[in-house]
C-alpha cells in the first residue's frame, strides 16, 4: 500500500492523492437519500461546505502537528551558532594572557548566555555541550584582575568583560546541573 500511495504521489502529485483521498471519503455521502431530495443550488452549496470544512479540518490538523514538533526541535541555526561560538576558542591563563584567547573567549560565553536565558537552544544541551568549558572560562575572567592585552589603553580588566548576564546565568547553570546530577542518580 505504501508503494502505491508513492507512485501515486510521483505521477499525480498532490492534487491527484488529495482528489481521490476526497472522493473516497464523500463517496459514501454522496450517496445518501438527502440529496435526491436537494435543488442542485442546495446540493453545490452543502458539497462546498463540505470542502471547506475538510480542508480546515486539514489545516488545523497540520498545524496541531507542526507545533508540539516546532517546540520539541528549535530553530538548528542557534544550535548551530552557539556550537560555532566555540570554535577556536583556548583556555585563558590570568599569568599569560593572550587578547584575542580573552575576546574569543568573552565572546563565546555571551553567545552561550543568550542562548541559555533566551531559551534559544535547549538547557540539556548548553549543560552537555559546553558548561564544563563555559564554567572554566568564566572563573577564570572573572578573578582575573590583569589587563587584557590590546586593551590596555581602555585599562580593561578580564573581570571587567564578564557582564552580569554571564554571571547570572553561570548561576543557574549551576544550580541546573546539580539538579540534573541529582535526578541522573
Amino acid at each position: 500500500m505504501q508503494r502505491f500511495w508513492k507512485a501515486a504521489l510521483a505521477i499525480g502529485g498532490t492534487a491527484t492523492v488529495g482528489a481521490f483521498l476526497l472522493w473516497s471519503i464523500y463517496k459514501q455521502w454522496l450517496a445518501l437519500p438527502i440529496f435526491p431530495q436537494l435543488t442542485q443550488d442546495q446540493a453545490y452549496k452543502l458539497f462546498l461546505w463540505l470542502l471547506i470544512l475538510t480542508f480546515m479540518a486539514f489545516v488545523i490538523l497540520a498545524l496541531i502537528h507542526m507545533l508540539p514538533n516546532r517546540l520539541r526541535h528549535p530553530d538548528s541555526s542557534h544550535i548551530f551558532a552557539l556550537h560555532s561560538s566555540w570554535d577556536g576558542v583556548n583556555e585563558v591563563d590570568p599569568a599569560q594572557l593572550i587578547g584575542p584567547d580573552v575576546t574569543n573567549a568573552v565572546r563565546a560565553l555571551a553567545i552561550t548566555a543568550r542562548s541559555w536565558e533566551n531559551e534559544l537552544v535547549p538547557k540539556d544541551t548548553i549543560i552537555d555541550s559546553h558548561f564544563e568549558d563555559f564554567d572554566i572560562l568564566f572563573r577564570a575572567l572573572a578573578d582575573c584582575q590583569a589587563l587584557v592585552p590590546g586593551l590596555e589603553r581602555h585599562n580593561t580588566r578580564c573581570s571587567d568583560l564578564i557582564t552580569s548576564t554571564m554571571r547570572r546565568v553561570h548561576e543557574e547553570m549551576l544550580v541546573y546541573k546539580i539538579k540534573k546530577t541529582k535526578e541522573t542518580k
